[in-house]
């Protein structure tokens, strides 16, 4: 409070550049994704099928919710978090289910990506990878925090899809607008006070940590362009704190103790893929291939266990 006292200018302008982002990025791209999300969610919770089966055992979902892969990996953040709240409110899964779905569940869209990325490199075809790397490296937290092959509760939906969506992605993109605003300011205040003395890929890194969009943004500063494909990736994964927020904003009853967890592997996962594509370092897709195959089935034996939990 005495820094918005003290340096009010600052505060103002970095409220501004917030509001600027969610007129003109942020409702226009995320809104339309956040109401299909809510008309899906009321359309399917009843456990009608989707056709996504396949896809929907390939991420360990519960039987009856695959169709929220849609929201899931084409809505961007935190579209597949709400998706995961109303599948969890309408009854349709349990609350663990929900909580271990939200740490593979909602991950960057295809509109940001193209949006944004597509100035950031020379080659679009390193943005068709960076998808393609989202992708994979949110199917190996799917492999260790997935649901398995557990029914869904097949409860019934909403009697309106279209009202029951509208009224989710009015209240829903409200929260996030207001937690970009907030982190604006924050990134306002540290590059005034000392993000300007860091070396360009930590200070990219930061803000990406903090707010996504912003850190993306940022990512010309980083003059060599493999560097900016790999931090490019690891931030993308994590989402920021300020995706983390609006994810909380969405899920309301839902704990983030998986979100977290499956966001920092994700982030690890992205690394791994991205410097062994762009350095050629083919060494790093076995271990990563290894990982993937044999290590869940030990983790998911010991976080299942109610003991270790505090359950």
């Amino acid at each position: 409070m005495l820094a918005l006292i003290l340096d009010s200018r600052t505060a103002l302008a970095g409220a501004v550049q917030g509001v600027e982002l969610c007129l003109k990025t942020l409702i226009p791209s995320l809104f339309p994704f956040l109401f299909l999300s809510g008309c899906f969610s009321a359309a399917f919770s009843g456990g009608k099928q989707s056709g996504l089966r396949f896809f929907g055992k390939l991420f360990s979902l519960p039987a009856g919710t695959e169709y929220l892969l849609v929201p899931a990996f084409l809505g961007g953040y935190p579209v597949g978090a709400q998706g995961v709240s109303q599948a969890y409110a309408s009854g349709c899964i349990s609350k663990n289910q929900a909580e271990r779905m939200l740490a593979y569940c909602s991950n960057v869209g295809p509109a940001f990506l193209f949006g944004i990325l597509s100035r950031q490199f020379n080659k679009s075809s390193l943005v068709w990878i960076t998808w393609a790397i989202q992708i994979l490296s949110a199917w190996t937290a799917a492999k260790f925090f997935g649901c398995g092959e557990t029914q869904t509760f097949q409860k019934e939906g909403p009697g309106d899809p279209a009202s029951f969506g509208m009224e989710d992605a009015v209240i829903a993109m409200l929260k996030i607008c207001g937690w970009v605003i907030l982190f604006r300011i924050v990134q306002a205040f540290l590059n005034r006070w000392f993000l300007w003395a860091v070396v360009p890929w930590a200070r990219v890194s930061i803000v990406g940590a903090l707010e996504l969009a912003n850190g993306c943004c940022c990512l010309g500063l980083i003059s060599e362009e493999g560097l900016r494909f790999l931090v490019c990736n690891c931030i993308l994964s994590f989402g920021g704190l300020c995706v983390a927020y609006q994810t909380a904003s969405v899920c309301s009853g839902l704990g983030l103790r998986y979100y977290f967890a499956g966001k920092i592997l994700q982030a690890v996962a992205a690394a791994l893929l991205a410097a062994g594509i762009y350095y050629r370092l083919w060494v790093f897709f076995p271990l990563w291939l290894a990982a993937v195959m044999f290590a869940p089935r030990a983790f998911q034996k010991k976080s299942r266990n109610p003991a270790l939990l505090g359950v």
